[in-house]
């Protein structure tokens, strides 16, 4: 009785770790963008349209946790997060300059798993999306006037209710 109890909880035991690392392999190898460091600042690819392509398909919830500010906030509204993707204008953030800070981080979820993160640029200059990689820039692009727009009315909202 006590080995079977004991067999029974290895394969549970299998069984949930193979759930939280979903079990699979990707054997594709990822073309990384080359970023690099300069005195002006560090130099970011635009984000590539297939992959902006595919948030924009698979992206359920965007998680926004903003450091300026002491607040966060999610949508999960399929048409709200598809508005947020689309003021992404495409354009290349080129270089980062170095008086640049992030005010918040954006973290694009599907079904519960993180697709992307990215750090959220939003000061008089500095209106852009930076995506990360283990921590790092990997690419970017700025935003679409209505993109603008949003971020302006969000800080504005956020600045009302933190006075």
């Amino acid at each position: 009785m006590n080995n079977k109890y004991f067999t029974f909880l290895i394969i549970i035991s299998i069984l949930v770790v193979c759930s939280i690392s979903s079990c699979k392999t990707d054997n594709k190898q990822a073309v990384v963008p080359q970023v690099e460091q300069t005195k002006q600042g560090i130099a970011v690819p635009r984000a590539d349209e297939n992959f902006v392509r595919n948030l924009y398909n698979q992206v359920d919830q965007i998680d926004y946790i903003y450091t300026t500010f002491d607040f966060s906030m999610s949508i999960s509204e399929p048409s709200a997060i598809k508005g947020n993707i689309a003021t992404l204008s495409g354009l290349s953030i080129g270089t980062i300059p170095v008086d640049c800070k992030p005010v918040g981080r954006q973290m694009f979820m599907s079904k519960g798993e993180m697709l992307a993160e990215a750090d959220l640029y939003f000061t008089q200059g500095c209106q852009f999306l930076v995506f990360m990689e283990k921590e790092k820039p990997a690419s970017g692009s700025m935003f679409n006037q209505t993109g603008i727009d949003f971020y302006n009315q969000v800080f504005a909202q956020a600045q009302g209710v933190n006075q």
